[in-house]
Formats: structure tokens, sequence, C-alpha cells
């Protein structure tokens, strides 16, 4: 997308809290449908790589919540593969929500932030797609985690999509990933903190939450992987 610059910053984890998924808020309303099809184009998940490698998951739900539900990419695959069950989706900005409840039927649309808002139900599934996960800080990501276990059902999972980096040295990483990408149209930043497999199984045991199973695939020239967490 000729319009957003992606510059990555390896400086000291303390500086990561001096932005919170709130302050992302502002970037995401602002973001144009247009702009939104060019990020997914370049992230290789135009035909939802990512969605086709979970049906198995997606067909045994009865319920499914997602989280950052943007323009219903994931919800309208959903029910373009046949998924015909209970579907909620929680996007905290207006302009998505209201496009969602406009253009896709048949799924429950949330306007409001995850990390504060109240549920009357449990789920099957819960789905964060896209990175969404890197939004948050490090500080929130353990948040949602902590509160994907308490939303879901018993034998339910929660599924995080995530980034590859070397596998071989991974393990042995000092210096996870913050990004800020700079929309040139509107002057605004989005920051993120893009953890790595294993600060994510950590942060999902300090939760609750087993990794059942890690499924790799590539979107674009990008190495991903879905991890897939089940109540321990």
């Amino acid at each position: 997308m000729e319009a957003v610059e992606l510059a990555l910053d390896h400086s000291s984890e303390s500086s990561f809290e001096s932005w919170t998924n709130h302050d992302n808020k502002e970037f995401c309303e602002k973001l144009s449908l247009h702009g939104f099809l060019d990020l997914l184009r370049i992230s290789g998940l135009t035909n939802n790589p990512d969605v086709s490698l979970i049906t198995d998951y997606i067909n045994s739900a009865n319920s499914i919540l997602e989280i950052g539900g943007g323009y219903g990419r994931v919800i309208n695959a959903c029910q373009q593969m046949g998924y015909a069950k209970k579907l909620t989706a929680i996007e905290y900005t207006h302009s998505h929500a209201s496009f969602m409840k406009n253009h896709i039927g048949n799924c429950q649309v949330i306007e409001g932030d995850f990390l504060t808002q109240a549920f009357d139900e449990k789920f099957d599934l819960i789905l964060m797609m896209w990175l969404t996960i890197a939004t948050f800080n490090p500080s929130e990501q353990k948040l949602c985690l902590k509160k994907c276990a308490k939303l879901l059902k018993a034998g339910g999972y929660c599924i995080i999509d995530l980034l590859i980096s070397n596998a071989s040295m991974e393990a042995t990483a000092r210096k996870p990933k913050e990004y800020c990408l700079h929309d040139q149209e509107t002057g605004l930043d989005q920051h993120g903190y893009v953890p790595t497999t294993f600060e994510i199984i950590r942060a999902a045991a300090m939760a609750g939450l087993a990794v059942r199973q890690v499924r790799e695939y590539v979107a674009g020239t990008a190495a991903r992987c879905l991890v897939i967490l089940g109540k321990s």
C-alpha cells in the first residue's frame, strides 16, 4: 500500500508500554476499505488461507467470537464456507462496525473494546486473526488471553494468528519486534508488538490455556502460524 509505511523498532521492551491498543483506534477508524484491502493483499491473505486452515475447528463450533472484526473478512469467509451457526464479532471502530452491520448478515456485531466489553455468553471458538494480537501491547496481550480463557466454553478453543521468525532463532530471540504503520494520507500511526510463539504459549499458560496445535502456513512471502489453544 503506497500510503502506508512500515518501520520496525528493536528497542527495549520497556518502550512497548508507551502505547496501548486504544491509541491505535483512530488509525483503524480512518483506514478506508480500499486501504484495508491493500494491506490485506500485501499480507497475502486476500484468499483467506488462514481461515481455510482451520475449517475443522470452525465447522465443529456452535458459536464463534472474532476479536477485531474489521470489515468482516473472517466472518464472511466462515459464511462462504457454509458456516450457519452463531457468529459474533467485536470491533472497536465505529466505521468498521457499521460496515459489518450493514453488509454482513446473520452475525451479531458488537461495537466495543474487547478488554472492557462485558459478554453475557461463552463461546466454542474465539478467533484473533491477521495479527490482531499484535495491536495490543505486551501487557494487554496477557489480559486478552486471560479474558479469552474466561469466555471459552468447556472444550473450546482460541486461535491466535502470528508471524514466524526464523524457527531456529526464535527460542533464543531477545529482541521481539515492535512495528509502526504510518498512514501518509491521515498522518496517523498504528503501533504493534509481534510476540513470538513462545511468548504467546507462556502467556497462555498463565491464563490457563494450553497449546493443542500449531499450524504453519505461508501467506505472500511471510511464514505465519496459527496457535490453537484450549483450556488446560
